[in-house]
């Protein structure tokens, strides 16, 4: 699955016309994306939620501290979240 962050460099890299189809494509991609993840976060559900990163992904939020009693406030890895069976 492509990024949000490589599909928008991809859309800073097509400047001309003979392209406008594949910025268009570019553009559907990214706003699918968007809409796929904040559906995602709007179900509450954690597998759905976790498939828009990657593996190693990390996060950091004074919830988790408050939620979980993790001191750092990090979790890392999707194995981390999906075990405390909580997404902060």
């Amino acid at each position: 699955a492509r990024t949000v962050c490589a599909t928008l460099q991809a859309l800073n890299a097509v400047d001309t016309m003979s392209n406008l189809a594949k910025k268009e494509r570019l553009m559907h991609d990214a706003t699918r994306f968007a809409q796929d993840w904040v559906a995602a976060w709007n179900s509450h559900d954690l597998e759905r939620i976790l498939s828009h990163y990657a593996d190693d992904f990390s996060i950091t939020t004074p919830m988790i501290k408050t939620l979980l009693g993790v001191e750092s406030g990090t979790l890392t890895g999707k194995p981390a979240n999906v075990n405390t069976g909580k997404l902060v």
